[in-house]
């Protein structure tokens, strides 16, 4: 798939508050993100192109951890 021309978006909500508002990322940002969340990079990239969003959730001793990836195309 090519992916010139898309714009990826990460918002990351801590135990119901957005910790973080849509902020830009890089394709390399978004490789990241699912490599530390042991997600096969080809899979979730294969997800988010195809929805056009994907979530990640990590529990924590605290609560938990929702991360949004969104995929965006420039118009």
């Amino acid at each position: 798939m090519n992916t010139k021309g898309l714009h990826y978006y990460l918002t990351r909500i801590e135990n119901d508050h957005v910790a973080m508002r849509s902020r830009r990322q890089t394709l390399d940002d978004v490789k990241a993100l699912l490599d530390d969340n042991d997600v096969a990079i080809d899979r979730g990239l294969g997800v988010l192109h195809a929805n056009g969003s994907l979530k990640l959730i990590e529990t924590t001793d605290q609560g938990f951890v929702e991360t949004i990836v969104q995929a965006r195309w420039l118009n």
